[in-house]
């Protein structure tokens, strides 16, 4: 492996650490970073350890999910609205993992391709996590954060979990929210 081209794909995923979540920015104070957002949806799977499901594989794709956003940023999705957010997001990808060699760059790009279209369980439990993801940080923010109201961002995700496991914590994150002045 050449180790130049490893620490060049290294030192890029590394903006990951402090590039800020889109969708959290001018709503809270602090909003978490990519990086951040990336080791919990990764962690997930473990914690809930969905049995049916290839874990090791799902906690692959939670690393993998994001690390293109470390070249072209985090798009909200207003933002990805205008653009083919995939198609810039997998040119994005390619770039990225261009850098490793053959064996390890065709498993990150054919697993980051299996999640983004969803064609396997796995890839639809991680989709799901990714949406539990920001569902929990939410809850995080309107706790430690007296008046933040995000509302928006648990109507988007009501109804949507199809997996026990995470519709109990998603239920329970619910219920936890602090409760705001209507």
């Amino acid at each position: 492996m050449d180790q130049s081209h490893l620490l060049h794909f290294l030192h890029t995923i590394s903006q990951l650490k402090n590039l800020p979540r889109t969708g959290w920015v001018g709503r809270v104070q602090n909003p978490e970073t990519v990086s951040s957002h990336i080791f919990r949806t990764a962690l997930l799977p473990l914690v809930l350890n969905e049995p049916t499901l290839d874990v090791n594989k799902c906690v692959k794709m939670g690393l993998l999910h994001d690390l293109a956003e470390s070249l072209i940023g985090d798009l909200t999705p207003d933002q990805a609205a205008t653009v083919n957010k995939h198609e810039l997001e997998k040119q994005g990808f390619q770039q990225l993992v261009s850098d490793l060699p053959d064996p390890i760059s065709k498993d990150f790009l054919d697993l980051w391709l299996e999640f983004e279209e969803g064609t396997t369980p796995e890839a639809r439990f991680m989709k799901e996590i990714d949406k539990l993801e920001m569902v929990l940080q939410a809850r995080e923010y309107e706790t430690d954060q007296p008046g933040v109201n995000l509302e928006p961002f648990f109507t988007s995700t009501e109804g949507i979990f199809t997996y026990p496991s995470i519709q109990a914590l998603d239920s329970e994150a619910r219920k936890q929210r602090p409760r705001h002045e209507e």
